[in-house]
């Protein structure tokens, strides 16, 4: 079959299917028709359709609410998908890049969407542990080792009466750290107030220092944001779920790179991807305690990432414990 692309000409169309596809994909493409290539990476293309992120991955990174996840390895996807080429989608089945012809019929949906239920405080407190041995030194995880569940007060576990105690000792002059702590402090000491105090106020401003706090394409204060925001839809707190979220979506834009703002949206209406929902199940609701299986789920997210999140996670469950 031929297709043409007017950044190509005429080639021989390259088929492929999709696995899945996120339901917030779908209304993004019924929008618009025509997108870009902005980005590229070893396993992922990034779509851009009138300011809204699509993900193009393979399947190994999994399902996402934003994610198109392709059926298998398909090696032509980084001969095809190249930055600035144009997308096409034709309302019907396919999804046109260059010579590479994605068809979306058959695909399965995925929402991601988090169920409420209940987490024991113990849940964390088995894996102490593990949290204390974790290899990364970079990013918000080293605010793990902090977690002390010889102590039974939650509250005193997480509030230091200053932001700097979050920090752990061998961390102290760890820059993004610095920068954070008060953020960090601020938002966990609003999370417990709004939560088990049911003294709900606005969310303190200071908390934007963490949209965009860190490098990367998903940068660590994001991840992290999206961690505790992964805790409070599990625990069904819709009212701190709707201020946090005003106070986020309004500044997303100005603070923190597309591609995370796109997730840290889907996080905000407790969507998350496959992979983060298995690093969920397995920390907060599995019985049994595997660092091995943990350190392989986080890989699957991303080294750094998988940290954040599961440290915005951890602090988020706890900060709505009694």
């Amino acid at each position: 079959m031929i297709y043409s692309d007017e950044n190509l000409g005429t080639a021989k169309r390259i088929s492929s299917q999709l696995k899945s596809i996120g339901n917030a994909v779908l209304p993004i493409l019924n929008t618009t028709s025509r997108g870009i290539v902005v980005a590229r990476f070893d396993q992922s293309a990034y779509l851009e359709f009138n300011d809204d992120w699509v993900c193009l991955a393979l399947s190994s990174l999994g399902a996402g609410p934003t994610v198109l996840q392709l059926d298998n390895q398909t090696a032509e996807l980084h001969e095809a998908v190249r930055v600035d080429r144009s997308v096409a989608f034709d309302s019907h089945r396919y999804i046109h890049i260059g010579n590479y012809s994605i068809d979306i019929d058959g695909a399965q949906s995925y929402s991601g969407l988090l169920e409420v239920r209940h987490v024991k405080r113990q849940n964390i407190c088995r894996w102490s542990t593990v949290f204390h041995e974790n290899p990364m030194v970079v990013g918000l995880a080293p605010l793990l080792r902090q977690i002390d569940c010889s102590n039974q007060s939650a509250h005193k576990l997480i509030f230091p009466v200053n932001s700097g105690a979050l920090i752990p000792e061998g961390a102290r002059g760890d820059s993004l750290l610095t920068f954070v702590a008060s953020a960090v402090q601020a938002l966990l000491n609003w999370v417990h107030a709004s939560v088990v105090l049911k003294a709900p106020t606005e969310p303190p401003v200071v908390i934007k220092k963490l949209l965009g706090a860190g490098p990367g394409l998903t940068p660590s204060g994001d991840d992290f944001l999206a961690g505790v925001l992964c805790a409070l839809h599990m625990g069904g707190n819709h009212q701190p779920i709707q201020q946090l979220r005003s106070l986020l979506l309004a500044n997303t834009q100005q603070y923190t790179t597309p591609v995370s703002a796109s997730l840290l949206k889907q996080a905000c209406y407790g969507r998350i991807n496959e992979h983060a929902h298995q690093l969920v199940e397995c920390v907060l609701l599995s019985a049994s305690v595997d660092a091995a299986v943990l350190q392989s789920l986080i890989q699957r997210m991303g080294a750094s990432s998988g940290w954040d999140f599961l440290t915005g996670l951890v602090f988020g469950v706890l900060a709505c414990q009694d």
